[in-house]
This record gives structure tokens, C-alpha cells and sequence, in this order.
């Protein structure tokens, strides 16, 4: 294991072994309060604290078990946060991302997109979730902007009419009254 390069009294496999420590104790927390895979980002952020003040902490923590363990708990707390701050201003909590390609018979083509988790298989979500573009573009065409953008909020993205309404800029009602009149015109289509 790398250590510090630092002049220090403490000897080098003394610092070692307590980084170590460190590490398996850090980790057995992380993974009993924040699953395995997010155990190894808590972790490295555990040591990254450690690394630039070894000695220090050595000195206050004689013990690296209770190091680990007054570390972690704000460690996977920071990550948490950081994780959820990095999903963007709109994200609501209890949305998983996905990410992948989707492969166009049509065209051979393959296209990249991201999108809400809906299920565990992410090839067949993205799918999914382009055909489901396709179907929206076609409706598109027959419907108002206005109230393609009011469905498309509500139905599709999940918002209720008072969240659709401060994002297009205009009251509940109006969204509630666009959306309403765009389903009417698709029963119209589509009959």
C-alpha cells in the first residue's frame, strides 16, 4: 500500500497497517448501512480524509477501528448528498437514472439517452423509452404545442399540473384545462 510521503516519526508499516485498518473497518460500515455498491466511493472518501492529515489523526485515534467508525457515517452521508446533487435541479427524490444504447433496426443506428428507471433491464428501458418518444412525436403533430407540452409534463414526465404549471409559467388550471383539451383532440384522432 502507498503511504503518505511525509517526514514523520511514525514508521512507514505502522502507517500502513493503520490505513489498512482503516479501510476494512470503513468498509464493513459502508456496506452494512449503504449497500455494496456504494461502499467503495464511501470508502476512498474515508481515506482521501485520512491521507492528507495521517499523522495527526494517528495521534488523536490511537485506535483505528473508532477512526473508521466516527469517519464513515459522515463520509456516506456526503456521498448521499453529492450523489443527489449531481442528478440535476429537477430530480425528485426516489428517481433512479439509467443511462445506455438502443440499438434502430430500421436505420442501424444506435442512440444514447437517459432516462428514468422504470425497471431493472436498462438496453430494454431505453428501448422502451425511444419508442415511447416516437409514439409522442406522432401525437405531436395533432395536438397544439401548449397542450402537447402540458401531456407531455404530466403524463409522461410525471409532474402534477401545479409543478407543470410553474415550469411553463402559467397556473394549475391552465395546465389542467390544456391537458384535458389535449386529450380530447387525440380521442378525436384516433376515432
Amino acid at each position: 500500500m502507498l503511504t503518505p510521503t511525509i517526514s514523520s516519526s511514525i514508521p512507514t508499516w505502522k502507517r500502513d497497517r493503520y490505513l489498512e485498518a482503516v479501510k476494512v473497518e470503513a468498509f464493513r460500515i459502508a456496506v452494512k448501512n449503504h449497500g455494496r455498491l456504494e461502499a467503495d466511493d464511501i470508502v476512498q472518501d474515508v481515506l482521501v480524509k485520512l491521507w492528507g492529515r495521517l499523522d495527526e489523526t494517528m495521534t488523536a485515534y490511537p485506535d483505528p477501528v473508532v477512526y473508521a467508525r466516527a469517519v464513515c457515517r459522515n463520509s456516506g452521508i456526503d456521498h448521499l448528498r453529492r450523489q443527489k446533487s449531481q442528478r440535476g435541479s429537477g430530480a425528485r427524490g426516489g428517481r433512479d437514472v439509467i443511462s445506455g444504447d438502443a440499438p434502430d433496426a430500421a436505420t442501424g443506428l444506435s442512440y444514447f439517452d437517459t432516462r428514468e428507471s422504470v425497471g431493472d433491464d436498462i438496453a430494454d428501458e431505453v428501448i422502451a423509452a425511444l419508442e415511447n418518444d416516437y409514439r409522442w412525436a406522432e401525437i405531436q403533430m395533432g395536438v397544439p404545442p401548449r397542450e402537447f407540452e402540458a401531456m407531455r409534463l404530466t403524463f409522461l414526465d410525471g409532474y402534477t399540473d401545479a409543478e407543470a404549471g410553474d415550469i411553463m409559467g402559467v397556473t394549475r388550471e391552465s395546465v389542467n384545462r390544456w391537458k384535458n383539451n389535449g386529450k380530447r383532440r387525440l380521442q378525436e384522432l384516433l376515432s
